[in-house]
């Protein structure tokens, strides 16, 4: 993690998994899968995706090593995947204020994946063109035609996109940033 620098406010939490040899069971992955994960640090603090539980320790330990102490304020789901969300449950346990932030359709379906305490009150479902002001940094989202539990963001700062519809970069040495550029500037 710790050769990959977005920018001051923007940190890759995620991890690199070169043990894995086929992902979803199906796609040859022979280098194993980069499993990405962002935060963004303002004057609130939203994490973007978690990841796959195969590497959920070396998350957690990139998360509270960027953390440096702060809570977080928001847990981005953008969609329900394994290798965006197995991880959802155990940030909102360890995070109990944090809101999750999702679509309608992956705020139905996440019961059936996680069971999470006082989930109505901690979700904050947004629709088209809904925003989310972190301080500097505002989100602003969009619901994906294809999977209706997807949801893309933008980071008006940025002005970029940023998107679930995706699948994490088979390894690549560069695959992080890779993998960054594709989330923030298609």
């Amino acid at each position: 993690m710790t050769d990959t620098f977005i920018s001051d406010s923007i940190k890759y939490i995620g991890a690199d998994d070169t043990t894995l040899d086929l992902f979803e069971s199906q796609y040859k992955v022979p280098n194993g899968m980069a499993y990405n994960s962002y935060i963004i640090l303002d004057e609130k603090v939203a994490v973007m995706d978690t990841i796959d539980k195969r590497k959920s320790e070396e998350w957690f330990n990139n998360l509270n090593a960027t953390l440096n102490g702060r809570d977080v304020d928001y847990i981005v789901i953008s969609h329900l995947e394994p290798d965006h969300a197995d991880n959802i449950k155990a940030l909102a346990d360890k995070y109990p204020d944090a809101k999750l932030v999702l679509s309608a359709k992956a705020k139905a379906m996440l019961p059936q994946f996680f069971n999470i305490d006082n989930l109505d009150e901690r979700c904050q479902v947004v629709a088209e063109n809904d925003e989310l002001s972190l301080g500097k940094h505002k989100l602003v989202f969009i619901l994906h035609c294809i999977w209706r539990d997807c949801i893309i963001r933008r980071n008006i700062n940025l002005k970029r996109l940023s998107h679930s519809f995706q699948i994490s970069f088979y390894h690549h040495p560069n695959a992080r940033i890779i993998k960054f550029f594709h989330d923030f500037f298609y």
